[in-house]
């Protein structure tokens, strides 16, 4: 009720969340009112660490204590101005958030991938992969990714995060990890795992390469489907170019990269008792 009162009066303004500072104010202004935040990116952790690496960026971040940018540094800086702006604005919060601002077909339906409709119509329908098809809905959002599928009501898509603590409380694999990971060096795509084993599509781009590491508790093997790649194993360094594979025991020192121009694919078979992000020891 009360937001429905601010709305209606013109005595207020509503908070875009856009911000706009220098890097320089920012970081005075968080070690003025949040020390303990930026202090994550300054202590023992982050010194030396690249912070390009999702890896690093991840660490640091789960050390920050959860707070909102409003609560933690706005409320609290003198240096704050409010701009009025009139103009289109979403923060594009739902899937039905961004259907209402999507173009639509002839049945009213929001399409986007390997879709066949037929008799659909007001739906929003999403593909990453698979064939995706619907006959006689209306007011669905159908979304398809590499690992889940959602199929809910149009009204009911800020219901997600319900779905979200469900996963959380249950620990599901999906909540903390994705199918498709992006890294400084490129990609890694996971198309099959258990307990022991992990299969992934290794996309590394021109002229990058992965950090040299060592995993205690697992083995690797790496076949080139595309390209050619530079291998480093222990104090060896190769060339394999397609069909051409290479064995990574348990404790050995590696690195993969691509010193070409052209992209290079990789399958990466990992085997071990333990498969954790965490037996990635950095060199």
């Amino acid at each position: 009720e009360t937001a429905e009162r601010y709305l209606e009066s013109s005595d207020y303004t509503w908070n875009a969340s856009i911000f706009m500072a220098t890097a320089e104010t920012w970081l005075e202004e968080f070690r003025l009112h949040v020390p303990e935040m930026l202090a994550a990116f300054e202590s023992k952790t982050a010194a030396g660490k690249n912070l390009t690496d999702p890896d690093n960026i991840r660490i640091i971040y789960e050390s920050i204590p959860a707070d909102s940018i409003d609560y933690a540094l706005l409320e609290k800086s003198k240096r704050v101005a409010v701009l009025p702006v009139e103009m289109e604005w979403s923060d594009l919060g739902s899937w039905e958030s961004i259907f209402q601002v999507s173009e639509k077909d002839g049945n009213g339906n929001v399409m986007r991938g390997n879709v066949i409709s037929h008799d659909t119509h007001d739906s929003l329908i999403f593909s990453s992969k698979k064939l995706v098809t619907s006959i006689g809905v209306n007011n669905l959002i159908i979304v398809e990714t590499d690992d889940a599928l959602l199929v809910c009501d149009m009204t009911r898509s800020q219901d997600v995060k319900k779905l979200v603590e469900t996963l959380k409380r249950e620990e599901r694999h999906e909540y903390k990890f994705h199918t498709r990971v992006m890294r400084p060096w490129g990609s890694a795509t996971t198309i099959l795992e258990n307990k022991i084993y992990r299969i992934r599509i290794l996309e590394i781009m021109p002229e990058k390469s992965m950090s040299l590491q060592r995993h205690q508790q697992r083995s690797e093997h790496w076949v080139v489907l595309q390209g050619t790649a530079a291998v480093q194993r222990g104090d060896e360094k190769i060339i394999l170019r397609e069909n051409e594979s290479a064995y990574i025991p348990k404790g050995m020192p590696h690195r993969l990269g691509n010193s070409a121009k052209n992209p290079l694919q990789i399958i990466e078979v990992q085997q071990g008792q333990y498969l954790g992000d965490d037996d990635i020891e950095r060199l």
